[in-house]
């Protein structure tokens, strides 16, 4: 039988989007859908959790279920258009064809409309969008002003085209959301993967997506690692930048996702392995014998225990399986070396590799292992 060397995205019925979940995210989206339901843009909301700890699965099952609720959405996975260089083409391509699949003169309007727009021809505007010196529809300030009597009458009407440009865009976005609209739910525009972006590409597509498509009807969801964030803010600014203070100005409503279960994780990441059909074909008369056990029991502890993230664990798991997937069944299994020898490589890849390299025996590799504080409960219990 083939086995997946990655682990496979989750499968969501249509019909019944939270059948698979892993992480009991039912609670939460159905919180974040009645706030999506109290408000009508234009809003900005972000969905905060660590990196590795399920937003992009959350994301698919919550746009699912908003979508059986009549709500349209449109999904944009920031990392798959890093390379392009242009958040606005990015963004503009992916919610005008959103927006296609409910009306398609809608979409031939909001694609003329964004085709108006050199983004790359205006980059001031943004960066003074981003310092609180311009509103995206009024310029205000000295600072503007200065700016403004510098240029040449030539650059001056290209810059009042442009904003002409901009009226029409976000005008034609507001009328499309409104069309598209049933029992008056706002569009929803989902953003995922974008603390994985370079810095600049992240912050451009933040900027973007506030300044030039913040219009009535709309909300944005972004999932993101704030702290990450934070920093793609620094990198970008300069490290004495207050990137919180940024990050407060763009995000309207800021929503922590609760932690999941990682023993409910571990277990049905196990399960979705299928490494107890090995004990049931293997000629090794020890594993049948003792079958899975106790070498389970170690692999949940420590991992459970570990500041792997959940990616990360499925990918430890998924890894495992694939060992005893690839083990012919008249082989001996050494089941419990093979779970140190992943979970040493996963977890402690440093001294994992000073035993391979021959630098520490055995015994300081365990000793090595459980100086690490959260396993003193299992080094206890051993004891």
């Amino acid at each position: 039988m083939a086995y997946r060397v990655r682990p496979q995205d989750i499968d969501i019925p249509h019909d019944d989007p939270f059948r698979h979940d892993l992480l009991g995210r039912k609670d939460p989206a159905e919180v974040l859908t009645q706030i999506l339901r109290s408000i009508e843009g234009p809003c900005t909301l972000s969905i905060d959790a660590a990196w590795g700890n399920g937003k992009t699965t959350f994301l698919q099952i919550w746009a699912q279920h908003l979508r059986n609720l009549s709500f349209p959405v449109v999904e944009f996975n920031a990392w798959d258009t890093d390379f392009s260089g242009d958040p606005f083409l990015a963004l503009s391509d992916a919610v005008t064809t959103g927006i296609g699949e409910r009306s398609r003169p809608r979409e031939s309007q909001l694609k003329e409309a964004a085709k108006k727009i050199l983004y790359r021809s205006i980059p001031s505007l943004i960066r003074l969008g981003t310092a609180g010196l311009v509103d995206p529809e009024h310029l205000i300030g000295k600072e503007v002003t200065e700016l403004l009597s510098s240029l040449t009458e030539e650059r001056m009407k290209a810059y009042e085209e442009q904003m002409k440009s901009i009226t029409s865009f976000r005008r034609t976005l507001e009328q499309s959301a409104e069309e598209i609209s049933q029992d008056g739910q706002p569009l929803v525009i989902m953003i995922d993967e974008l603390d994985r972006c370079r810095p600049t590409y992240a912050i451009e597509l933040l900027e973007t997506a506030k300044h030039l498509f913040s219009v009535p009807k709309v909300i944005f969801v972004l999932a993101v690692n704030r702290s990450e964030l934070k920093h793609s803010v620094s990198t970008m600014y300069g490290e004495s930048f207050d990137g919180d203070g940024y990050l407060r100005r763009f995000f309207d409503i800021d929503f922590m996702l609760p932690k999941p279960s990682r023993t409910q994780f571990i277990d049905q990441m196990i399960h979705s392995t299928q490494i107890h059909e090995y004990f049931s074909r293997t000629m090794d008369s020890e594993a049948r014998q003792y079958g899975f056990g106790a070498s389970e029991d170690v692999l949940k502890k420590i991992l459970d225990n570990s500041d792997l993230s959940l990616r990360e664990i499925a990918k430890t798991i998924h890894h495992f399986g694939l060992i005893f997937s690839s083990l012919r069944s008249n082989k001996r299994s050494f089941i419990l070396a093979a779970v140190v020898g992943i979970l040493l490589k996963a977890i402690w890849p440093d001294s994992y590799m000073k035993f391979c390299d021959g630098e520490i025996n055995d015994t300081e590799l365990v000793e090595e292992v459980f100086s690490i504080p959260q396993l003193q409960n299992i080094k206890e219990e051993r004891e």
